[in-house]
C-alpha cells in the first residue's frame, strides 16, 4: 500500500479549498471520523435490508464537511458521497487538479486517505 504524505495532501487541500483549521491533525482526525462512520454506513446498506438512509445525509455531511474549508463552493461543486462500501466514502470529482490531491484508481481524489503519514515523500 502506497504511503500519503499527510503534509503534502493538506497543502494541496488547503491550495484548492482554503483550511479553516491550522492543525494537520486535528484536520484529517475529523476527517477520518467521517470516512470511518460512513464506510461503516455503506456496509450496513448493503447488509440490512431495513436500513434507512436518514432523511437529506448526503447534503447535512456535504455542509458539515464544506464549513471546514474557505472555499466552501468550490467544495460542494466537487464533493460526493461514494455509496460502494468497497472505496472511500469521501470523494472529490476533480477534472483537473494542479495541487496533487491524493487520487484512487478511478481517478477520484480521495479526501481522507487511510495510509497517510507524514514522510518525505
Amino acid at each position: 500500500m502506497e504511503i500519503i504524505n499527510k503534509e503534502r495532501q493538506y497543502k494541496a487541500l488547503d491550495a484548492r479549498y482554503g483550511i479553516k483549521e491550522r492543525n494537520i491533525d486535528t484536520f484529517f482526525r475529523s476527517l477520518r471520523r467521517y470516512e470511518v462512520k460512513i464506510s461503516r454506513m455503506n456496509e450496513w446498506a448493503c447488509e440490512r435490508e431495513d436500513f434507512k438512509w436518514p432523511d437529506n445525509f448526503d447534503e447535512n455531511i456535504a455542509k458539515k464537511l464544506a464549513a471546514k474549508f474557505e472555499c466552501p463552493q468550490l467544495f460542494l461543486k466537487e464533493f460526493y458521497l461514494n455509496g460502494d462500501p468497497r472505496g472511500y466514502a469521501l470523494k472529490l470529482n476533480l477534472p483537473n487538479d494542479e495541487h496533487g490531491i491524493y487520487r484512487d484508481w478511478g481517478g477520484y481524489g480521495i479526501l481522507a486517505p487511510n495510509n497517510m503519514q507524514y514522510v518525505s515523500r
